[in-house]
């Protein structure tokens, strides 16, 4: 009882609160900081400056880097589109129907998605400059276009956060300098489509994880601030990728902003519930910081005080009773 009047106070009282104010700490002011982002890549989580920090701290962790080439080494080559027919089935207009648990998503229906191969594949690539990486980590890369089309033929939601979405990005902007111009469209120009589909009242019915500056922040809206620094620039679709910029940004500045206002110097992210603010939420966070530093150059972390007192929250934590009174 305890437990469930604390969560019902906290959660209820932070729907009472005012709506932050985007932009509070003055990060977005006139949309300058567009104008310093990186003309190169990669840029989305790592940069020229930290790749060497990145490449020292796997040379002195063998262990994970050798978990690392095991699993792209266990790659086909080839990245082969493998749908798996006893997830799923379709019905007589084509749609997916999940056979086993009716909230699985496209990105298990297949043994390959392609983002999440690609992104081990252009990791290692980075990390030690293997060739053979490379070229699996283009060819998975390419794949994924083909599973995004799956999701949208068949209406069924591609992921619960976006992380496939994110993995393919990240792949992409760690590939940049690898890729063909051809190939950098056949994979961005899908997935720019995807996303902006996808979001809410857009053209996308199907199942999505829409989220808000108000809750964990990850799902559909918080994607095209990942998509405008992965492919602002690029020549791709410049001023599409700008707007999905400023737009994306501006919801993660709400999102900082309204955690810091509610939780009050407690270090609570948005929610109780365990599962929530132990592994959903605190990513968004991280996401945005380390994004915007690679990004933009800047380290923004002494503007909100939300993680630098989340070991508050957590210690807080381990002393509530459990829903069962434990």
């Amino acid at each position: 009882m305890r437990f469930g009047l604390m969560l019902l106070l906290v959660v209820g009282s932070c729907w009472l609160l005012p709506e932050a104010v985007a932009g509070r700490t003055g990060l977005l002011k006139n949309d300058a900081y567009i104008q310093r982002i990186r003309k190169d890549h990669p840029r989305l989580f790592l940069n020229r400056d930290t790749l060497p920090v990145i490449r020292a701290y796997a040379k002195s962790h063998p262990e994970l880097l050798e978990n690392l080439r095991k699993r792209v080494e266990a790659l086909p080559p080839d990245a082969p589109y493998i749908e798996l027919p006893d997830m799923f089935r379709r019905d007589e207009n084509g749609l997916v129907k999940p056979t086993r648990n009716p909230g699985e998503k496209v990105f298990k229906m297949v043994k390959y998605c392609g983002a999440l191969e690609a992104i081990d594949c252009a990791l290692y690539y980075t990390l030690t400059g293997d060739t053979a990486a490379r070229d699996k980590a283009i060819a998975y890369l390419l794949l994924y276009p083909r599973v995004l089309e799956f999701s949208v033929k068949g209406q069924w939601w591609m992921d619960l956060t976006g992380n496939t979405r994110i993995s393919a990005m990240f792949a992409y902007d760690l590939l940049y300098h690898d890729l063909t111009p051809a190939q950098r469209r056949e994979l961005m120009l899908p997935l720019l489509a995807y996303i902006r589909d996808a979001q809410p009242g857009a053209k996308f019915t199907f199942r999505r994880t829409h989220g808000s500056h108000r809750d964990g922040n990850y799902g559909e809206t918080a994607l095209p601030y990942f998509l405008g620094i992965t492919l602002y620039g690029d020549g791709i679709a410049d001023e599409e990728a700008e707007k999905m910029l400023k737009k994306g940004a501006s919801q993660f500045v709400r999102m900082m902003d309204f955690r810091d206002e509610i939780s009050a110097g407690s270090g609570l992210l948005s929610v109780l519930s365990y599962n929530y603010a132990f592994y959903n939420y605190p990513p968004s966070t991280h996401l945005f910081l380390h994004s915007w530093q690679a990004a933009f150059g800047e380290d923004i972390s002494d503007r909100w005080n939300q993680m630098l007192l989340y070991h508050r929250f957590v210690e807080g934590m381990t002393f509530l009773p459990d829903e069962n009174g434990n």
